[in-house]
C-alpha cells in the first residue's frame, strides 16, 4: 500500500505534491515524480523494508537521473579482477565508492541490501569515506547485478579501473563543497560589511532610499549563505531532531536561524538594519574554524595508513636470492616468497606448481583452499604448508590489511571506553546549553530586547563539546604514534585503553622471553651436505623460531624444494624432498609416528628438534636459548608496578626449576601446556583480573585472541599475526613496563583535557550570558578551543612519553 503523498500548499487554490520516495515535485495527482521512484518504493515495501520511510518522510534519492550506462563490461573477468578485493569459488568482496550517502537513512538501507537480494551476503557502510563494502555469492548474483541494484535504489557507485582503487578521485568532492561554501560566506561577509559601513560611521547621511537599497542587498547576499553555506548545520540539526537525538548541530543551527530571523524582522518592521554583518561573519568564521580544525587534524592525525604503524615486510626473490623489503614498496611483477603461515600481502599469481591457502583472515572460513599454478591468490590469504612463489599483480594498499585486522576489534568493556564518554555526555551537554540559552534570552528580553538575539546566538555558539569529543581520539592516536616509534604496533585506539587496565601478564617462553640468538648442538650420526640441503629445503618453509635457528646453523643453500610439507602446531614438521620422508619435531611426536631407533630418554633441554629420515632416527638438535638481555630488571619493574606475572609454555617441564630460579619475580610457571591449555588459563584468569597474553603468535593464537590484550612478540617483521591486538618487536620487549605505564598516564591526560574543555565552556558561557560576547567572537573562540585541546593533548602526551623514556 502506497503511503499518502505529501502536499505542500502554495496558495489558497493550488497545491503541489511531493514524491513519496524522494520528496521532489510530482505532477498533479501523482504519487511519485517518476517511474523509477515508484519501482524503488514498491521494491522496499515488498521486501518488508517499509521501515525505511519511517526514518525520514522522504529519505530516498530521485530516480530521474538514473544512469542508463551499459554494465556488460562488468561481466568481463579481467575487469572483475581489477575491481574486486577477493573472490573464491563462492563469494566476492568489493568496496564501492558511493558519493550520494548522506544520512542515517542511507546507511540503514545500504546495510540491508541482503534483504533486497538474497545473493548478497553482507554490506557494511563506512560513512566518513562514503563507501559500502559488499560480500555476495557470485553464483546467485553478478557484480553487474549488484551495481544495478545500487543504481535502482538511488545509490549509484563510482567505478574506477585506476590502479589506485575505486573512486579515489571522488573522495575530494566533500572538501570541494566545503571550500565553495566557505568562499561564498567570505564573499557575502565582505560585501555585507561594505554595505554596512555607512550605517556604522555616518548613519545621518543616509536617506531612506539608499538605506533601503543597502539593507535589501544585505538580505539578498545573506540568503545564499543561510541556504547553502550554513546548510550542513541546519540539515544536520533537522536530521538529528527527527531521530530524537540532540547533536552539536542543533544549538548552532538555532543560533544561526535566530540571528537571521531577527535581522529580517528588524529590517521589515523598520526597527533597524539588522545583524547581517554579524550573521555572515558568524557563518564565515564557523566554516573557517572547521577548515582550520580539519587541516590541524590532518597534520596531527596519526591514524593515516597501515604502514605508519606496522611496516609489514615480505621476502622478494631477486636472482634466486631472498631480499627483504616493505610491502608498501611492492609493485606489479615482483616475485615473492611466502612461507608457511605467512600472509599474502598483495593480489598475486601463483608461480609454484601448487599450494594451500587459508583465507580465514578474509572470509572467516578456515578450510584451506588448494591453488594451482597461475591461479589468483588475493591479499589476506595465509600460505599453509609448502612455501609458495608468487608474482604480484596488484600492489594492494596496506590499509586493506589493517581493515581486515581491525574487523574483529577488541570489545571487552567497550561501554567504559573513554572514546565513548563524549558521545554519552554530548546530548545532555547540548540540552543544558539550550536551557541556559532560553533562560538568558528571556531575561535579556526584559532588560534589552534588541540585545536578546545576540545573546542567544552567542550562548548557542560558544558552548561547544567539540573539544570534549577530540580529547580521547587525539590523545590515544598520539599514544599509538609514540608506541609505533618503538616498534609496538596496536590494532586501534581501544587496544591502548585495554592496555591501561591490565593487571596480570602471561608470557610464553620460546621466542618471547628468550631472544633470537641461540647455540645449536647436534647429536647423532653426522649429516652429509646433501642431507643438510634436504633439511634446509624443509626448514625454509617454517616461521617457527626453533626451526629457523636450526636452519641458520645448517648454513647451506639449495635449489631443492619440499614436494609435500605439513606442519603440526606444537608437534613438528613432516615433508618429502626428492622422495625422502623427513620428520622433525618433538620426542613424543616422532615416537607417535613410529620412528625407529629413538633414544630411550629425551635430553634435559626442552628446546630440541628430533630428526628422522624415512622413519629412522638420525639425531637431535639441542637449541639453547638465553633469556633476553634486560629481562630480569624488566620483571622486577613490573612487579614493583603491581603486575602479577606468569609463564605458560609448551616446552618440557624439565626447565621449570631453572626458570623459577632465574626469574624469581614470576608468580608461577606452567610447562607442557598445549594451545588449548593456554586458552583455558587465559579464560579462567579473565574472570578475576585484566589479562594480557604475550606470545609469538604461532602456538598461542587462541590465547592471544581471548585475552583482554593479546601482544604478539616477533623477531621477524615478516610474521604478521592477525590473532593479536598488538605486535611488538622482540628486542623491545624489555620496554614493556614503560609501554604499560605510558598507556595509564595517557588516561590522565584525557581526563585533564576533559577538565580543560569543561572549564572553557563554563568561562565562555559566563561571558556570553552577560552579553559580553558577540556571535562573531563566539564563532572564533569555538575552533580555538578545539585547537587548544589538540595542542594540549599532543604536548602532554609527548611529555608523558618522554618521562617514560619513549
Amino acid at each position: 500500500m502506497v503511503q499518502p503523498s505529501i502536499e505542500v500548499r502554495l496558495s489558497a487554490t493550488a497545491t503541489t505534491t511531493l514524491c513519496s520516495h524522494c520528496g521532489e515535485r510530482c505532477e498533479p495527482d501523482e504519487e511519485f515524480c517518476c517511474q523509477g521512484c515508484e519501482t524503488v518504493y514498491e521494491l522496499l515495501q515488498s521486501s518488508g523494508m517499509g521501515g525505511y520511510y519511517e526514518l525520514e518522510s522522504t529519505p530516498g534519492v530521485s530516480q530521474k537521473r538514473h544512469s542508463q550506462e551499459d554494465l556488460s563490461y562488468l561481466n568481463d573477468e579481467s575487469v572483475i579482477r581489477r575491481l574486486v578485493e577477493f573472490q573464491d569459488n563462492r563469494q566476492t568482496h568489493i568496496t564501492f565508492q558511493v558519493p550520494s550517502i548522506h544520512c542515517s537513512s542511507c546507511i540503514w538501507l545500504l546495510e540491508h541490501l541482503p534483504r533486497l537480494n538474497a545473493g548478497i551476503m553482507s554490506s557494511r557502510v563506512d560513512f566518513p569515506n562514503r563507501t559500502v563494502a559488499v560480500r555476495f555469492n557470485h553464483a546467485e548474483v553478478s557484480l553487474a547485478d549488484v551495481v544495478r541494484l545500487l543504481r535502482k535504489i538511488g545509490y549509484e557507485p563510482t567505478l574506477s579501473l585506476a590502479s589506485e582503487g575505486v573512486g579515489k578521485r571522488e573522495q575530494t568532492l566533500p572538501q570541494r563543497r566545503q571550500w565553495m561554501k566557505l568562499g561564498l560566506a567570505a564573499f557575502a561577509f565582505g560585501n555585507v560589511m561594505l554595505f554596512s559601513l555607512p550605517e556604522y560611521f555616518a548613519p545621518e547621511l543616509l536617506d531612506d532610499t539608499l538605506r533601503s537599497v543597502f539593507t535589501t542587498l544585505n538580505i539578498l547576499l545573506s540568503l545564499p549563505v543561510l541556504l547553502y553555506s550554513a546548510s550542513d548545520y541546519i540539515t544536520g540539526a533537522w536530521q538529528s531532531l527527527k531521530q530524537r537525538y540532540v547533536t552539536l548541530d542543533v544549538p548552532i543551527a538555532l543560533g544561526i536561524i535566530a540571528l537571521y530571523a531577527q535581522s529580517v524582522w528588524d529590517v521589515t518592521s523598520g526597527h533597524g538594519p539588522g545583524y547581517f554583518d554579524s550573521f555572515t561573519g558568524l557563518i564565515f568564521f564557523l566554516l573557517t574554524g572547521k577548515a582550520v580544525q580539519s587541516h590541524t587534524y590532518n597534520a596531527l592525525s596519526f591514524n593515516r595508513t597501515y604502514e605508519a604503524y606496522f611496516p609489514l615486510a615480505v621476502h622478494r626473490l631477486e636472482q634466486d636470492r631472498l631480499v627483504s623489503g616493505a610491502v608498501a614498496h611492492l609493485k606489479p611483477g615482483d616475485h615473492l616468497f611466502i612461507r608457511n603461515m605467512e600472509l599474502v600481502p598483495c593480489d598475486s599469481l601463483l608461480e609454484s606448481e601448487t599450494c594451500e591457502v587459508d583465507f580465514s583472515f578474509v572470509t572467516g572460513e578456515s578450510t584451506p583452499v588448494r591453488k594451482m599454478k597461475g591461479d589468483v591468490i588475493y591479499a589476506g590469504g595465509r600460505i599453509i604448508g609448502t612455501a609458495a612463489s608468487l608474482i604480484v599483480t596488484r600492489a594492494t594498499s596496506q590499509s586493506y590489511l589493517t581493515r581486515l585486522w581491525n574487523r574483529d576489534s577488541v570489545s571487552e568493556d567497550g561501554s567504559r571506553s573513554v572514546m565513548g564518554i563524549a558521545d554519552r555526555i554530548s546530548p545532555y551537554f547540548t540540552s543544558v546549553v539550550m536551557v541556559i540559552a532560553a533562560v538568558s534570552t528571556t531575561i535579556w528580553f526584559t532588560i534589552d530586547p534588541a540585545k536578546a538575539p545576540m545573546v542567544l546566538a552567542s550562548v548557542l555558539i560558544i558552548a561547544c563539546p567539540c573539544a570534549l569529543a577530540m580529547a580521547a581520539p587525539f590523545t590515544l592516536s598520539a599514544v599509538r604514534r609514540h608506541l609505533g616509534r618503538h616498534f609496538f604496533y596496536t590494532k586501534n585506539t581501544l587496544v591502548v585503553e585495554q592496555l591501561s587496565r591490565i593487571r596480570t601478564v602471561l608470557f610464553d617462553k620460546t621466542g618471547t622471553l628468550t631472544d633470537a640468538s641461540a647455540t645449536v648442538r647436534f647429536s647423532g650420526e653426522p649429516l652429509s651436505e646433501l642431507e643438510k640441503e634436504r633439511i634446509h629445503a624443509v626448514l625454509r618453509n617454517t616461521t617457527h623460531p626453533l626451526g629457523q635457528r636450526f636452519d641458520a646453523w645448517l648454513n647451506v643453500q639449495t635449489r631443492l624444494q619440499a614436494d609435500t610439507y605439513l606442519e603440526e602446531k606444537g608437534n613438528g614438521i613432516r615433508a618429502w624432498v626428492e622422495g625422502r620422508d623427513i620428520l622433525m619435531g618433538s620426542f613424543s611426536w616422532l615416537s607417535h609416528c613410529g620412528v625407529i631407533g629413538m633414544p630411550a630418554q629425551a635430553p634435559s633441554s626442552s628446546s630440541v628438534i628430533y630428526l628422522a629420515f624415512d622413519g629412522h632416527y638420525r639425531g637431535v638438535a639441542e637449541i639453547r636459548h638465553s633469556v633476553r638481555n634486560g629481562l630480569s630488571p624488566m620483571l622486577q619493574k613490573m612487579r614493583y608496578d603491581g603486575y602479577e606475572m606468569h609463564v605458560v609454555s609448551g616446552d618440557s617441564s624439565r626447565e621449570e626449576q631453572a626458570m623459577m630460579a632465574g626469574l624469581p619475580d614470576i608468580a608461577s610457571v606452567r610447562f607442557d601446556q598445549s594451545p588449548e591449555d593456554k586458552l583455558t588459563i587465559v579464560q579462567n584468569m579473565k574472570m578475576h583480573t585484566k589479562v594480557a597474553m604475550i606470545g609469538d603468535g604461532l602456538n598461542d593464537g587462541a590465547a592471544l585472541r581471548a585475552a583482554h590484550a593479546g601482544i604478539a612478540v616477533t623477531d621477524d617483521i615478516h610474521a604478521f599475526t592477525p590473532a593479536s591486538d598488538a605486535i611488538l618487536k622482540g628486542n623491545e620487549l624489555t620496554k614493556l613496563p614503560a609501554f604499560l605505564g605510558f598507556t595509564k598516564r595517557a588516561m590522565f591526560v584525557i581526563y585533564a583535557a576533559y577538565g580543560l574543555s569543561f572549564a572553557y565552556n563554563v568561562v565562555g558561557l559566563s561571558f556570553a550570558v552577560q552579553g559580553l560576547l558577540t556571535p562573531i567572537i563566539s564563532a572564533i573562540l569555538m575552533p580555538v578551543s578545539s585547537i587548544t585541546i589538540i595542542a594540549f593533548t599532543t604536548g602532554a602526551t609527548w611529555l608523558t612519553a618522554k618521562s617514560k623514556g619513549l
